[in-house]
């Protein structure tokens, strides 16, 4: 999958900027400036499983990453967030 153009690209840095300082509200913002049609983007939904395992949305962490996995299926974080949030869930074995 392409990279994402500016301003994309500079509101998805300035989300991990937010995630980096502890901020995942603003970071969650951030996402929301980005052009609804590449919200989708593995990147994207990379920095959003991000945002919502600092807010312990573990639900919602699941179905990102089984979203990253289906769009981007060679990408191993996403597997790994889709374990660690059903770990966080106690649903391991799945």
């Amino acid at each position: 999958m392409k990279p994402l153009g500016h301003p994309d690209s500079f509101h998805l840095q300035a989300a991990v900027g937010w995630l980096e300082l502890g901020n995942f509200t603003e970071a969650n913002e951030e996402l929301e400036n980005i052009t609804p049609q590449l919200r989708a983007h593995p990147d994207v939904r990379e920095v959003r499983w991000q945002v919502y395992a600092a807010a312990k949305k573990w639900e919602a962490c699941v179905d990102i990453a089984a979203a990253i996995t289906k769009l981007a299926p060679n990408r191993e974080l996403g597997w790994i967030h889709r374990s660690y949030a059903l770990h966080e869930l106690i649903r391991t074995e799945e």
